[in-house]
Formats: C-alpha cells, structure tokens, sequence
C-alpha cells in the first residue's frame, strides 16, 4: 500500500503545479509576448516553434513514463528522448548562429 501512496502524491503534485502554471498562463501573469519570436514584435520562428514542441513532447512523455512506473524512482531516460532533445537544441542553435551571420552582413 505504501509503494502507491508516493506515486499518487507525485501526481498530485504534478497536477497542481501544472494546473497552478496553466492558470498564470492564461490569466496574465505569466508573460508569452515574443516567447517563439527572434526578434520583438516580429514573426514566430521555426526553430523556437520546434524547440518548444519538442520539448513539451518529450517532457509530457518522461512524466507519463515516471507516473506509470511501479516504482518511487525515475525511469531511466530513453536514448530516443535524448536524441531529440539534442537534435532540437542543435536545430535551434543552428538557427540562431545563422540568423546573426545574416543580420551581420546585411
């Protein structure tokens, strides 16, 4: 009975703070003016766009590997999710070391 007691508190902690983050989200108080653009007030960039997919994708996945888990630890992380995260950050760096080569010769 103890093993389930600290899985459920973990996802209720979870819940909470995604739920406490979702609502400062959508009420104001936590800012998103320009999160995926490279510059202010101009377009969303692809590179943002993906990183942030990305990243929701692969964190949404680790939590529910880690809330499915019979035991209290975490679950070892796949390579696949490795991977990915670095081949966005890479992908988002990229862009952004491209952008400024361009914005410097022009």
């Amino acid at each position: 009975m103890s093993d389930q007691i600290l899985p459920t508190l973990m996802g209720a902690w979870l819940g909470a703070l995604a739920a406490l983050v979702g609502f400062r989200l959508l009420n104001g108080r936590i800012g998103t003016r320009g999160l995926l653009s490279a510059v202010p007030g101009g377009p969303a960039s692809p590179e943002r766009v993906q990183l942030l997919l990305v990243w929701f994708i692969g964190v949404g996945g680790y939590a529910l590997m880690a809330l499915k888990s019979p035991s209290a630890a975490l679950p070892e992380v796949p390579e696949s999710l490795l991977f990915a995260m670095v081949g966005s950050q890479t992908i988002y760096a990229g862009g952004k070391i491209l952008r400024r080569v361009i914005a410097s010769k022009s």
